[in-house]
């Protein structure tokens, strides 16, 4: 095995290492070094001068280059092809060029504010830095990238395409945009207020928070795959684009989801704490699972299917389907919903125990509800053929039903119930309650109203025309 040294008399301080098969060593001595890894098949090993500045070119083929960098601001090309490229900077802020075809590219920074530009085509960058405000930048098309930054501030930009990014930020704040189109990007942010944003099309993304951090996840973009898993905090997800299927886990703390978009397949889940979910969507699935806490649900479905749940507290809901299937399930609490059917939409309500409000309107459609026990307060207004079926269980209810060309079912629980009917226009209205002492008011024009009371001390009082 030989060595090969040149250099060049016009740049002393330049220093070239080629050969085939050879072991190359050099130290930099003199002024802002600048030094080349070439050749085939050689082992190059590359010192910076520690107090000067240094480039570092790293290039041929099928060689084993190390670079170690000084102490002030160094260069570092990784290029060339099926090259084992390892670079490792130095304390001050390093700039890594990590590209070439084929290769197996490594770049370690130090607790400078370094920048690394992962390029190229085929290879494998493993892009790290141990603290300092850094910059990550991907813009190569299949490679295999893996970016760390262990405590700092962290930007990454993605851009590339057909990649596999793993990125894993610890301590800061991180802000992480993934573009580009078909890769698959697998996210883990630390402790800090981190910021994701899902771009481009035909990705795959999973992202996850630890439990001290918190974050804000932007879905967009169209054809995407995204999972977003929260921590403990407060964290705020928005779900846009098209065509995307996007699974959100924010967890415990006070979170804000926002979904839209057409032709998606959305499911958001959240632990204990006050959620916000809005809901806008078209030709699409929604699902909707909040834990325990003062939930606030608006959903607007137009020609899809949303399903909404959520767990004790005092909850409030708003739906409005157009031409779609909506159900709603609400756990214990005094909740409040309130429901806007038309256009043959479905709309099914399920409320727990305790004092429950159900508002709900349909033009052409179908309503269904079931208060559970409590004192509840059901107010009901079908029209242009429509179905209305309101259910309530033990408890003093109070039930207003109006019904204009459709047809409506009332079945009041056991307690002294409230019932008012106001049907016209070739309605049809059953009524039925249990026992109790109950009052029922009918309104009838052009209708039919019967009235079946049980057990108890009943008023009802008939009014037909």
């Amino acid at each position: 095995m030989s060595s090969l040294l040149n250099l060049f008399n016009s740049l002393p301080n330049a220093r070239v290492l080629g050969g085939l098969n050879s072991f190359n060593y050099v130290v930099g001595s003199l002024y802002n070094n600048l030094f080349g890894e070439a050749g085939s098949s050689n082992i190059n090993l590359v010192f910076g001068n520690p107090n000067q500045n240094n480039i570092f070119g790293q290039f041929g083929s099928n060689n084993e280059n190390i670079a170690f960098g000084g102490l002030l601001r160094n260069f570092f090309i990784q290029a060339g092809s099926q090259n084992n490229n390892l670079a490792f900077g130095g304390p001050n802020s390093d700039l890594f060029f990590m590209g070439g075809q084929q290769n197996t590219n490594t770049a370690q920074g130090s607790s400078g504010n370094d920048a690394f530009d992962l390029t190229g085509t085929q290879n494998t960058n493993t892009a790290k830095n141990s603290s300092g405000n850094d910059y990550f930048h991907i813009t190569g098309s299949t490679d295999n990238n893996t970016i760390v930054s262990q405590q700092g501030n962290a930007t990454v930009v993605d851009d590339g395409n057909n990649n596999t990014n793993m990125v894993k930020t610890g301590q800061g704040d991180a802000n992480i945009t993934l573009g580009g189109n078909t890769n698959l990007d697998v996210v883990q942010t630390g402790v800090g207020q981190n910021q994701i944003q899902v771009g481009g099309n035909d990705n795959n993304v999973v992202t996850q928070q630890e439990a001290d951090g918190s974050a804000i996840i932007k879905v967009g973009g169209n054809d995407n795959n995204v999972v977003a898993v929260g921590a403990n905090q407060n964290d705020t997800v928005v779900v846009q684009g098209d065509h995307n299927t996007t699974v959100v886990n924010a967890k415990d703390g006070e979170n804000n989801v926002v979904v839209g978009g057409n032709h998606n397949e959305t499911a958001v889940k959240t632990g204990s704490g006050d959620d916000t979910v809005v809901a806008k969507t078209s030709d699409s699935t929604t699902t909707v699972d909040l834990g325990d806490g003062k939930n606030a649900v608006i959903a607007d479905t137009q020609g899809g299917e949303t399903a909404i749940k959520t767990g004790s507290g005092n909850d409030t809901v708003v739906a409005n389907a157009d031409n779609a299937t909506t159900k709603i399930d609400v756990g214990a609490g005094d909740n409040k919903v309130a429901v806007n059917a038309t256009d043959k939409s479905t709309v099914d309500v399920q409320a727990g125990k305790d004092n429950d409000t159900v508002v709900a309107n349909a033009s052409d459609s179908q309503v269904k509800v079931d208060a559970g026990a409590g004192d509840n307060t059901v107010k009901v207004a079908a029209t242009d053929k429509s179905t209305a079926d309101v259910k309530t269980d033990a408890g003093q209810d109070k039930v207003s039903v109006k019904a204009d060309a459709s047809t409506a079912t009332i079945n009041a629980g056991a307690g002294n119930n409230t019932v008012a009917v106001d049907a016209k226009d070739s309605s049809k209205v059953d009524v039925k309650t249990g026992s109790g002492d109950d009052t029922v008011a009918a309104k009838t024009a052009d209708s039919t109203t019967t009235v079946d009371a049980g057990d108890g001390k009943n008023a009802v009082i008939a009014d037909t025309q």
